[in-house]
């Protein structure tokens, strides 16, 4: 099945989040597969909709 993030390595990841809630966009270079990160301005659990394995950045 398919996770709740569109990375599902083990290791951290760099990722793009943006708050269904209150709109606030953020980066963020740690980053997990299946796992939220709270946004500043309103708390809301947010997941990553975009995601690099920091491998790949690191090989270019």
């Amino acid at each position: 099945g398919e996770g709740l993030t569109p990375y599902q390595g083990k290791e951290r990841a760099y990722g793009k989040l943006k708050c269904p809630s209150c709109g606030r966009q953020w980066s963020s270079n740690n980053t997990h597969a299946d796992t939220y990160q709270l946004c500043a301005n309103c708390k809301t659990e947010v997941f990553p909709y975009k995601q690099v394995s920091n491998i790949k950045l690191h090989c270019k």
